[in-house]
């Protein structure tokens, strides 16, 4: 399964990042058969170095992702303050459903813009 590309709205550096739900999901124009156990999505430079991570099991310095609906694969990335420096970032969400699968099924890009007021140049 190739992901599905997504470019997300811009962010300017220190705003609150509004976040975003996904599914239900399918595959091929079929429902899953598996449920959906866990999920991280992760922001990386051109470089490859991580930037941020969302993930469904909570961390100091992560935000959350919430399964809503493990049957269907419904997700919310949750709001908050994406702590990225300014340029283009690289993202995707990868999967672990109840087969033990892994599969990315989206990924894109966000391009974070300079925030005066917060004195990032």
């Amino acid at each position: 399964m190739v992901p599905e590309k997504v470019t997300l709205s811009k962010y300017y550096h220190g705003d609150t990042w509004k976040g975003f739900k996904i599914g239900p999901v399918l595959f091929d124009g079929i429902a899953p058969t598996t449920t959906l156990v866990s999920c991280k999505l992760q922001f990386r430079d051109k470089y490859d170095n991580l930037g941020y991570e969302y993930n469904t099991v909570s961390a100091i310095c992560k935000g959350l992702i919430t399964i809503t609906d493990a049957a269907t694969w419904e997700v919310t990335v949750e709001p908050g303050i994406l702590d990225l420096e300014k340029g283009l970032w690289y993202w995707d969400l990868e999967t672990v459903d109840s087969a033990d699968t892994i599969k990315t099924i989206i990924s894109g890009k966000i391009r974070i813009k300079i925030d005066i007021t917060n004195g990032v140049n």
